[in-house]
């Protein structure tokens, strides 16, 4: 398969000690591919800092989260990016949480909260608080094995905000 073919299928591979994460898999692509487009100064100094991150990073993992593989901001740019973190000798993994229904509505609810929004309108209840807790221990549950001391996690959306207490240990 065609590395642009497997990059427009995103497929989801289920890892046996991951019962609701997906990881979504990271093909590793060449900094030199954008010097046509940012030239050769800004290309040389995008070779120099990946290697002083991958020199920084050796011995940890790069893990980043989100709410979605495909579709949305944040898929659309990591589907890309990080390509190149791998391309680098980064070890950069990309996990997608899972919710239910609740879960995405109390998120969304949150989202536009920060963003000044009356969304829905609604208030968050004690049973959205606690579906909303529940969905992210057990995604917290699981992401502990993929997840080293040492290693950086990044957390990409606001329905992965609630991780940060989980992920600090």
């Amino acid at each position: 398969m065609r590395k642009a073919d497997a990059r427009e299928k995103i497929e989801t591979i289920r890892k046996p000690w991951l019962m609701s994460l997906s990881s979504i898999p990271i093909y590793p692509s060449d900094i030199g591919r954008l010097e046509s487009i940012i030239g050769p100064d800004r290309s040389n100094l995008m070779r120099d800092a990946s290697q002083k991150a991958s020199a920084a990073l050796a011995g940890r993992s790069v893990i980043n989260v989100n709410s979605t593989g495909k579709g949305g901001g944040v898929a659309e740019m990591l589907s890309w990016l990080l390509g190149y973190v791998r391309g680098a000798g980064i070890d950069a993994h990309w996990y997608v949480i899972e919710g239910d229904e609740l879960f995405f509505r109390v998120t969304k609810r949150l989202h536009n909260m920060l963003h000044g929004y009356p969304g829905d309108g609604q208030k968050l209840t004690e049973a959205d608080v606690a579906g909303y807790q529940a969905t992210l221990q057990r995604n917290a549950a699981e992401l502990r094995s993929p997840v080293k001391p040492g290693d950086l996690v990044i957390l990409h959306d606001p329905q992965t905000a609630g991780l940060v207490r989980h992920m600090k240990d």
